[in-house]
């Protein structure tokens, strides 16, 4: 026969059995994807390049590797011993006494970074490029992906009917709140906005001198992050040299208005 102490101890095994916590289920991180760095490099006398891309599956295209890949064979052409810039360079050499002939230098580096909320990766290159003088230029360039593939300003951001005058005008301000002592001027300059007419949209095509001017254009430079977009400018275009490349950060918030749908929080 069962005792009373045997069925207490299974009436427990069973009250414990339904009480216990369901065992929680592993989350796994995603697997990090893996991209490839490639590398060039090429020197003379003369000159020295070096250049580094990632190979990224979203750049189904290969954009990357052929813009960066066509930028170095360019400026081995230019600057080769019997090449354009290699003979300006000697000319003035023999016209100017004491005059030594430059080195000159194109390095092109890159940084990535992702975006977890929109699952995409962004690359900035700065490109580095001297010819002479007291010191060299920066410019740069950004590719964003995801897995669809490749993502354009437009693809983010609504630009048409002076939306890209407003959200310069967002670039302006927050650059200015950022930093201090920008230079106004050469700020509102650089983004074009110096060049519209007192209703705030019309372009004055006397004070640029130009027929047009697209004002999305200065926007094309720019990284996702979680936390927004940040705009990336060439040395020189919005602010003095000591600044480098200045880059100025525009949160969701800030731009929702502006957000095409899928990018909408």
């Amino acid at each position: 026969m069962i005792n009373k102490i045997q069925i207490l101890a299974v009436l427990a095994t069973l009250i414990c059995s339904c009480n216990a916590p369901e065992q929680q289920k592993e989350v796994t991180a995603a697997e990090p994807i893996p991209i490839e760095k490639m590398q060039l490099a090429d020197s003379t006398a003369f000159y020295s390049i070096a250049a580094a891309y990632p190979i990224d599956p979203g750049d189904r295209d290969s954009i990357m590797a052929t813009i960066i890949n066509n930028l170095v064979e360019e400026k081995k052409e230019d600057w080769k011993m019997g090449g354009v810039a290699y003979l300006d360079e000697q000319k003035m050499t023999r016209e100017i006494p004491g005059k030594p002939m430059p080195r000159y230098e194109l390095n092109i580096a890159y940084e990535s970074t992702e975006s977890a909320n929109y699952q995409s990766r962004s690359y900035l290159f700065r490109i580095f490029e001297y010819t002479g003088g007291a010191s060299g230029n920066t410019r740069v360039m950004s590719f964003n992906y995801n897995t669809d593939g490749r993502l354009t300003l437009e693809d983010v951001l609504q630009t048409q009917d002076g939306k890209d005058i407003a959200i310069s005008r967002l670039v302006a301000e927050q650059a200015l709140k950022d930093h201090p002592d920008f230079a106004k001027e050469m700020l509102l300059d650089g983004l074009g906005l110096a060049f519209l007419k007192e209703d705030g949209v019309s372009l004055d095509k006397e004070k640029c001198k130009c027929d047009g001017f697209l004002f999305a254009s200065n926007l094309q430079h720019f990284v996702l992050l979680d936390e927004g977009i940040r705009f990336y400018f060439n040395k020189y275009q919005i602010a003095p040299g000591v600044f480098g490349t200045p880059a100025v950060l525009i949160s969701w918030k800030q731009l929702e208005p502006y957000l095409n749908e899928h990018f909408k929080q």
